[in-house]
């Protein structure tokens, strides 16, 4: 009986020095990696990880202090020929007059520094040599701005450029024609790419 109780002693000091042993090293690993949390990924509601995956695929869920942290990989066949920065969401609190769909909402904290000027000048090089229509523009257009949006089955750029001619429309300054580049596939498309007038104008 003795026997019995010494060894069962022996099984629990074992299991308590095993789980403190388990507990140090991931102590230690989220200190090195301190944008890592320990958190149980399985303490998220199956709601809100069926809203962070449909985000990216395979998004990277880790922790800053008290911050959610959502990162979606940019795929190997992307990165291969363009660098852009992989998009880092913030989960927030829903404050909305429109009402919210969860509590939670997840912010885009990069969106300005995914892609650097020389990327985008690379970008624009190649999606012009797909436009035939570019090569009438008249002289004076330029990249108006660029954004990157990285979904689950996709990652588009964005691309709006500004071309000085009179808007038949608005009558103003500005035609605003709009290419679309599939990073994956490198499939270019576009909208409003011939210019509806010569008369050019001052932005």
């Amino acid at each position: 009986m003795r026997l019995r109780v010494i060894s069962a002693i022996a099984i629990v000091v074992i299991v308590i020095m095993t789980s403190v042993g388990v507990f140090i090293e991931k102590l230690d690993a989220n200190q090195e990696h301190p944008h890592t949390s320990i958190t149980d990924v399985n303490s998220i509601s199956t709601y809100e990880l069926d809203r962070i995956h449909s985000l990216c695929n395979n998004p990277i869920i880790s922790g800053n202090g008290s911050d959610t942290l959502i990162t979606c990989p940019i795929p190997a066949n992307v990165t291969s020929w363009i660098d852009i920065s992989p998009p880092v969401y913030k989960k927030t609190v829903c404050h909305s007059t429109y009402g919210c769909s969860g509590k939670y909402v997840y912010i885009q904290q990069n969106q300005d520094t995914m892609i650097s000027e020389k990327q985008q000048q690379d970008l624009e090089n190649f999606a012009l040599k797909n436009i035939p229509e570019a090569k009438s523009w008249p002289s004076g257009w330029e990249l108006d701005h660029v954004e990157v949006q990285v979904r689950p089955n996709s990652v588009i750029a964005y691309m709006q450029f500004f071309i000085p001619v009179i808007n038949p429309t608005y009558k103003n300054c500005g035609w605003y024609p709009e290419v679309n580049v599939d990073l994956e596939t490198k499939k270019v498309s576009g909208t409003l790419l011939a210019t509806p007038s010569n008369t050019t104008c001052t932005k």
